[in-house]
């Protein structure tokens, strides 16, 4: 199968996009998270404000990326905004497991300097480590219909 990578200057510009919903998203319930700490006879400054409201971070960004990669557009919005697609390359389309594990093996890459990042500047598939420990790649959204239709449509 011919699948056409994805661009990195696109996987970029999809990322920062995702940072900024995901900044959208989590800042209200983060606060919420502080607030009730603060409530709770915490300090605002605590290490517990800090633990709850990071906690809550990952939980959102975990559960939005599952529920956009996963679902029927194969996309995170940001993705989505800048035509790309995500492909898993023995089964063609991502489940919840796939997509959760791609969100987790991301996470512990982005915190190691992004060295699982970089393996896609020397990939031919411009994959990043998560996306060679889980078998996807993400490619243009044409190049993933026109996969989708030779697979007999999944």
């Amino acid at each position: 199968m011919n699948l056409k990578p994805a661009s990195l200057k696109r996987r970029v510009l999809a990322a920062v996009l995702d940072t900024a919903i995901l900044f959208v998203l989590v800042l209200p319930a983060g606060m919420a998270v502080g607030f009730g700490v603060v409530l709770a006879g915490g300090q605002p400054d605590s290490p517990a404000v800090t633990f709850w409201g990071s906690l809550v971070g990952v939980l959102v960004g975990g559960v939005y990326s599952v529920w956009t990669m996963a679902g029927p557009a194969q996309s995170t919005w940001g993705q989505r905004a800048v035509g790309l697609r995500n492909y898993h390359l023995s089964e063609g389309m991502l489940d919840a497991s796939t997509a959760l594990g791609r969100y987790v093996v991301s996470m512990l890459s982005s915190s190691f300097f992004m060295l699982g990042y970089l393996t896609a500047l020397f990939s031919r598939r411009r994959q990043t480590l998560h996306d060679m420990l889980l078998d996807t790649m993400v490619v243009d959204r044409h190049t993933h219909a026109w996969a989708m239709r030779r697979r007999g449509g999944e």
